[in-house]
């Protein structure tokens, strides 16, 4: 049975390596550390044939390259791909209550 795909975006290299090593024996994985934009992560999902995207909620931590939030790009994926799975990873639930 082929395997769906899920891309996980985090700017942190270690948080997106934990997710490849807990979710590689059930999905193939792909890590996305960066973007120029919204169409080309749009490009990139299709290109790619990700099944579902899991975002980390604080991107902009760490000496990232991202320019915004999780929240921020949820909404994006899903106003270009309206029913697309997209998963927000966070430590704390009180930060994703306003999504």
């Amino acid at each position: 049975m082929e395997k769906y795909t899920i891309a996980i975006i985090d700017e942190e290299q270690v948080q997106r390596d934990q997710f490849e090593f807990v979710f590689s024996k059930l999905f193939n994985v792909v890590q996305i550390d960066s973007y120029e934009s919204t169409d080309s992560l749009i490009a990139l999902i299709k290109s790619e044939n990700i099944d579902a995207v899991a975002i980390d909620y604080r991107l902009t931590e760490h000496h990232s390259t991202f320019k915004k939030n999780g929240d921020f790009l949820f909404k994006e994926i899903r106003k270009y791909l309206f029913e697309f799975p997209v998963f927000i990873l966070t430590r704390s639930a009180i930060e994703v209550k306003h999504i």
